[in-house]
């Protein structure tokens, strides 16, 4: 029988991978009131949460239990390909 820690893990990559998500997506996290959020570009944490420290884009995804909120950054792949990038 798996232990808690497993299933704790487990929870979290089902729920990333079964969350609809925009393309440009390549972060997934959860905070510690549930909500999940995507990220363009891996997000910093804080106290209760994650941020994208002005980088990027960001989206909430849903809410759902946040037990081990703390260890939900997951990488996901990208529906979307990368921007070209600006030329002056």
């Amino acid at each position: 029988m798996p232990g808690a820690s497993w299933t704790a893990a487990r929870r979290v990559t089902d729920a990333v991978h079964n969350l609809p998500r925009p393309g440009w997506v390549r972060w997934v996290a959860q905070d510690s009131d549930g909500c999940w959020w995507g990220y363009s570009v891996e997000p910093l944490r804080n106290d209760t949460g994650w941020y994208e420290n002005e980088l990027g884009r960001y989206a909430r995804l849903g809410v759902g239990p946040a037990p081990g909120w703390e260890h939900s950054l997951h990488a996901v792949a990208s529906g979307e390909p990368d921007p070209a990038p600006l030329r002056c």
